[in-house]
């Protein structure tokens, strides 16, 4: 007993330490799994292995004091076998407060055991008994801790279920925004959740508890989305921190809805967060099924919704004084340029995205855009990988082409003298965007360039031009929101914080619904114009038919024949909207490049430039030469139009060549508006989409504003 005793004695005390040490090792990597691709797996956690641990360990303690006790009758196999399984009874009974330390006791206190051999058993014997009913406590609490959030998700009264993939801050801020502005009746889910030590881990548990939501440690791609009704809403967020992970259960999540009746139907909405290239061609290759699903890239968010919110036409009106006017290139007609002078501070994600759509933008009558940049880096590397016709094309004037003159300024600190000095000599610049990707370095170059903008501006009679500078924090944006960012004297530095995690991650920002609901419109126009004047017709010639046949003109066989084909014909234009409908909701191409003309279309109307109608109304000389005139003021928004789509396309990453391959990004079309065809044109041709609904920030424009 006295040197099998020791051995079991040493092995059963390095298994209990080793899994404390395991523990520990894997304290932050809390999570593994089995299968990646479907995050199929099992969770572990330093509870369960110092459980496991302690459980091998008790077993080791047990098996000499019954090997050599018990079943010292007995031979072989067998007593080695009915002692292991003893010491593992023992084992469960000492951690549900029934175990026996009179057996310990007993053997290690025998004839033929070395006395200070006993003294350490029966010691660290006496420590696991204690341990015993501690992990058992442990485990009662883990266990209905668990069942509590699982019974309450499958158990909770019919509402809308909001399910997020993982619990963070940028999950915390949607979930305060549904709860704040979601319709109905809202269950909040966190999946992925694991409570640990962390002061940050147990503030987001609490915080999101707070806001009455479900934390299950289950994964998204593992739950049932709301058990017992097939006629919620259920709506998924993949919004983890990594993006390829986000992507890979997005494809998990939509296979299983698509494959289930209960799922896979329009009340089913999964939102996927990534940016990457990668994600959008792998979510374009997944089957939706009748799924509603969007992929959502932050950085272009944003910029839709600073250019919704914050004009660059009214501070190019504002920043127009009298002698900027005199001093303005007048262009054909004696019209003058109302220049787009904007600087843009960081061009990494949101900095990028944010210069190919003023590029988009900056299509209009009468405006003339330049954009600075700045970056630490090689800015037009960047661009260029992402539009390479963006930037050859940069400051060529054609007629019907488009026009944006990209001004690089590579290799800027922003801390130096040097950007301050590179500044000084822009003349002009009519709004400055900071994007570097830091919030106090952002806010601190603002400041910056608002003191030297000043310093230039007041020294050449001009304004200051507003600043807008990306900061994440929503505390910071709320603190200054409400009164502006201001100096020691009161005075407002003029600067305006945009980005923060509450805009970001509100509904409003990543569902869009407005924006695609009238960006479908859009898409669709001219398959529902086909539809609409097929549709117009075919009940006429059908009405014809009908009065033809009644009136025993021709038989009901004839017109039987005659009102299919009409039915046919009008089904073949349905068919085809339908399509339409479908690619636009299949594939974020179509709703990236259409919103966006969407935007700048309610642009466009603000400041007036609306179709006029070419019919005369009448033969006299005037109206007639109304007419005409409209009819060219018709060619001219056609032809911008035509430079819009063609700013958008290369911002998109299209160059010209003669044939079209969309997987090459080459397109026949990208050429000056008078080599197009007449049914180029008219695709091209300016329609106003009425809505009752705004897209974008009130503002004072009219045709008297306008420089004529």
């Amino acid at each position: 007993m006295t040197v099998f005793g020791s051995i079991f004695l040493g092995l059963s005390a390095f298994v209990l330490i080793g899994s404390i040490f395991v523990g520990v090792f894997v304290r932050r990597a809390y999570t593994k799994r089995c299968d990646i691709d479907s995050k199929a797996g099992f969770t572990v956690s330093p509870f369960w292995i110092f459980l496991i641990g302690f459980f091998i360990a008790a077993t080791l303690m047990f098996f000499p004091l019954y090997y050599f006790d018990y079943f010292a009758d007995a031979r072989g196999a067998v007593r080695g076998f009915n002692a292991f399984i003893i010491s593992a009874h023992n084992t469960m009974r000492m951690l549900v407060l029934d175990g026996e330390f009179d057996i310990v006791k007993n053997v290690t206190s025998g004839d033929g055991v070395n006395a200070a051999l006993g003294e350490v058993y029966q010691i660290y014997a006496a420590l696991l008994f204690i341990i015993a009913p501690v992990l058992s406590a442990g485990f009662v609490l883990q266990f209905f801790k668990s069942a509590s959030a699982f019974f309450k998700y499958c158990a909770h009264l019919p509402a809308d279920v909001y399910v997020l993939s993982e619990l963070n801050e940028k999950s915390l801020a949607l979930a305060h925004d549904i709860m704040q502005n979601g319709d109905g009746k809202r269950m909040i889910v966190f999946t992925d959740v694991f409570e640990r030590n962390e002061e940050r881990e147990y503030e987001l548990i609490t915080r999101a508890k707070r806001l009455g939501a479900i934390c299950l440690k289950r994964d998204v791609t593992a739950i049932g989305f709301k058990q017992h009704r097939g006629d919620v809403l259920r709506k998924i967020y993949l919004i983890g921190e990594d993006e390829d992970e986000n992507v890979r259960q997005a494809i998990t999540v939509i296979e299983k809805c698509r494959n289930s009746p209960r799922y896979n139907t329009k009340k089913t909405e999964i939102y996927v967060f990534a940016r990457s290239a990668e994600s959008e061609i792998l979510l374009n290759s997944v089957d939706n099924g009748e799924l509603k699903v969007r992929r959502i890239n932050e950085n272009r968010n944003l910029v839709v919704h600073t250019l919704c919110n914050h004009s660059v036409y009214a501070h190019a009106q504002a920043a127009l004084s009298a002698a900027a006017q005199r001093a303005s290139k007048p262009k054909r007609g004696g019209k003058v340029e109302i220049p787009l002078n904007i600087a843009v501070v960081g061009c990494g994600g949101y900095g990028t995205e944010l210069v190919k759509a003023l590029c988009v933008m900056g299509q209009m009558p009468d405006y003339s855009l330049t954009v600075h940049i700045f970056d630490k880096g090689d800015a037009r590397k960047a661009l260029y990988a992402a539009a390479p016709e963006l930037v050859e094309t940069s400051g060529v004037r054609a007629d019907g082409e488009p026009y944006y003159d990209l001004k690089f300024y590579d290799d800027t600190d922003v801390e130096s003298q040097a950007f301050l000095q590179k500044l000084d000599k822009l003349d002009g610049i009519t709004t400055a965007f900071v994007t570097l990707g830091d919030d106090e370095l952002n806010i601190d170059t603002a400041i910056r360039m608002r003191r030297q903008f000043g310093r230039a501006n007041i020294a050449r009679g001009a304004n200051v031009p507003p600043i807008f500078a990306v900061v994440y924090s929503t505390a910071k944006s709320r603190t200054v929101g409400a009164r502006g960012l201001l100096n020691e004297r009161n005075a407002d530095y003029g600067i305006t914080l945009i980005g923060d995690m509450r805009t970001r991650f509100s509904l409003e920002n990543i569902e869009r619904k407005n924006l695609e609901r009238l960006g479908e419109r859009y898409h669709t126009q001219y398959a529902f114009a086909a539809y609409s004047t097929a549709y117009e017709r075919v009940l006429a010639e059908i009405a014809e038919l009908e009065r033809k046949r009644d009136a025993g003109r021709i038989s009901a066989a004839e017109a039987e024949r005659s009102i299919s084909a009409c039915n046919a014909e009008l089904s073949a234009a349905s068919a085809t909207l339908e399509a339409e409908r479908a690619r636009y909701n299949k594939f974020e191409y179509f709703r990236r490049s259409s919103i966006i003309r969407a935007v700048f279309y309610e642009y466009r109307w603000a400041l007036g430039y609306v179709p006029r109608n070419e019919r005369a109304r009448d033969d006299s000389a005037e109206e007639k030469a109304r007419a005409a005139d409209a009819a060219r003021y018709n060619a001219m928004l056609t032809d911008y139009e035509h430079r819009r789509w063609s700013a958008n396309a290369r911002a998109d990453g299209y160059v010209y060549a003669e044939v079209r391959d969309d997987l090459a990004k080459t397109h026949d079309k990208l050429v000056p508006t008078s080599k197009l065809t007449d049914g180029d044109r008219a695709k091209d041709a300016v329609v106003k989409i009425e809505h009752d609904f705004k897209i974008i920030c009130d503002c004072q424009y009219s045709q008297s504003n306008q420089i004529q």
